[in-house]
C-alpha cells in the first residue's frame, strides 16, 4: 500500500543576539558618538554647554570725575594774616579782637578742583562661538563634566555675561571692583548688561561704576 508523503518546507531559525551585543552603527554607541562628534556651532537647548574656544583677554573701564573746588572752615591754628582762628572759623586779631562774622575770610582756606580717575582692571575669557553666542567669563574656572555641564563641558564663574543667540538675549552677573586715588571703592553691577540682543561690544560695553560719595558714573568696558 502507497502512502503519499507530504513535504514540510524547511524553516531556518536565526537567533537575535542581545542589543547591547549587535554592531550596529545606529545602536547606542552611534548616539554617544553623534554627540561627541557635534560641530562647534551646535547650540544645545539650555545653552550652558561650551560653545568654543576661548581667548584671554584683559577687560578695563575707566571713570574721571571731576571734583569741584570747595571752601575748608578752619576752627583753630593762625589766621591767613595772623591772629587765630575759633570755633566756627570766628577769627580774633592778634590785637585781640573778636570779628563777629562766621566764618571769617581769615580762617577759611579754599581748594581747587580736582578730577579724580579710577580704572578697572579684570583678566577674563573671552569665547566668540560660530553659532553667535558671546561669553565673557571673569575669574573662570574650567570644567571638562559635571552638574549641567554634558559632553562638551562648560564654563563656571560668578562673574560673566553671556549672549545667547537663540533666545537673542544677554544675561550677566557679578560685579567688578576697583579703588580710586584717594582709596575710595568703585564696583560695576555686571547686572546692568542685561537686556535683548547682544549687548557685548568689545569697543565699549555701556555700564555705571559706583561709589558711596560720588554716586554713579557712566563708563563702558572694553578688551
Amino acid at each position: 500500500m502507497l502512502r503519499s508523503i507530504r513535504m514540510v518546507p524547511a524553516v531556518a531559525l536565526i537567533a537575535l543576539a542581545p542589543a547591547g551585543c549587535m554592531s550596529d552603527p545606529m545602536g547606542p554607541e552611534a548616539g554617544l558618538l553623534s554627540v561627541i562628534g557635534t560641530p562647534l556651532n551646535y547650540t544645545p537647548p539650555n545653552n550652558t554647554k561650551k560653545p568654543g574656544p576661548s581667548t584671554a583677554v584683559t577687560v578695563t573701564a575707566s571713570v574721571s570725575v571731576s571734583i569741584p573746588g570747595q571752601t575748608i572752615i578752619r576752627e583753630s591754628g593762625p589766621g591767613n594774616n595772623g591772629g587765630t582762628c575759633g570755633p566756627g572759623g570766628r577769627w580774633t586779631n592778634p590785637g585781640g579782637q573778636t570779628s563777629s562774622s562766621v566764618p571769617h575770610t581769615h580762617c577759611t582756606t579754599a581748594t581747587a578742583a580736582t578730577q579724580l580717575n579710577v580704572k578697572f582692571v579684570e583678566p577674563a575669557d573671552f569665547i566668540l562661538a560660530p553659532g553667535g553666542n558671546v561669553q565673557l567669563n571673569f575669574a573662570s574656572t574650567r570644567s571638562t563634566a559635571g552638574t549641567g555641564c554634558g559632553l562638551l563641558g562648560c564654563v563656571e564663574g560668578d562673574r560673566a555675561s553671556q549672549y545667547n543667540a537663540i533666545s537673542n538675549y544677554t544675561t550677566s552677573r557679578g560685579v567688578l571692583k576697583a579703588t580710586d586715588g584717594n582709596g575710595g571703592t568703585w564696583s560695576i553691577n555686571l547686572t546692568s548688561v542685561t537686556g535683548p540682543g547682544n549687548l557685548l561690544n568689545r569697543a565699549g560695553t555701556s555700564v555705571s561704576a559706583c561709589n558711596g560719595t560720588h554716586g554713579c558714573q557712566a563708563a563702558t568696558l572694553v578688551w
